[in-house]
């Protein structure tokens, strides 16, 4: 998934908030949900501590 696919998914509630005028924030949430599939699979398998 890339940017500019991805701006297109993202449900109307969240672009008609004013922050999503920011560059910054619109990034943020975009990776959030890139990383989002690492974060469930480092979840499944937490490192132990020693």
């Amino acid at each position: 998934m890339n940017y500019q696919d991805w701006q297109k998914t993202v449900p109307d509630d969240i672009t008609k908030d004013p922050l999503w005028s920011l560059e910054a924030y619109r990034l943020g949430l975009f990776i959030a949900e890139i990383g989002w599939r690492d974060i469930v699979a480092l979840n499944k398998n937490p490192l132990q501590n020693r």
